[in-house]
C-alpha cells in the first residue's frame, strides 16, 4: 500500500468472496464507501504502468490512434457515470422506505450488516449508521 491508508469498510476477503460471487466491483466499491479504482487495486495491487510521453512517443500510428480511441472512450464512460450518480449525491443520501426499516428490523438479528446492505442495496456505512440511528441492534 502506498503512504495512504486504506479506509474501506470491508475486509479484503470479503471483498474477494463478492467479486467470486459476481457482484460488479462498482458495487462493491459502493458498499465498502470506496471507489471502483481502489477495488481493483486492492484486488490486483500489481502497479499499474503509467503511460509516460516516451510510452506514446513509441508507439506507432495504428497503436497511438486506438490509444486516443480508448482514451475518450473512458471519457465519455466517465462523464455519463458522472450524470448517472449526480442525483444520489444530495446531502443526507437517500431516505429510508418504511419497507427498507422493516427489513432491517426483521434481519438484523439473523443476517450481517454487510449482508442487509447487498439485499437493500445500500452500503455498509448506511445500513451502521441507520440500526444506530433507529436503535436496532445488529448481529
Amino acid at each position: 500500500m502506498s503512504k495512504r491508508q486504506w479506509k474501506c469498510n470491508l475486509s479484503r476477503e470479503e471483498i474477494v468472496r463478492l467479486k467470486s460471487e459476481g457482484r460488479s466491483v462498482r458495487e462493491i466499491a459502493r458498499l465498502a464507501g470506496v471507489t471502483a479504482p481502489a477495488i481493483q487495486y486492492y484486488l490486483n495491487p500489481e502497479p499499474t504502468k503509467r503511460r509516460t510521453r516516451e510510452f506514446y512517443r513509441n508507439l506507432d500510428e495504428n497503436k497511438k490512434e486506438d490509444y486516443r480511441k480508448e482514451q475518450r472512450r473512458f471519457q465519455g464512460n466517465s462523464q455519463k457515470l458522472s450524470l448517472i450518480l449526480k442525483p444520489r449525491q444530495v446531502r443526507g443520501g437517500i431516505a429510508w422506505t418504511i419497507q427498507e426499516l422493516e427489513y432491517l428490523q426483521e434481519n438484523a438479528k439473523i443476517k450481517t450488516a454487510l449482508e442487509i446492505a447487498i439485499a437493500l442495496k445500500r452500503t455498509y456505512h448506511s445500513v451502521k449508521h441507520a440500526a444506530q440511528r433507529y436503535q436496532i441492534p445488529l448481529k
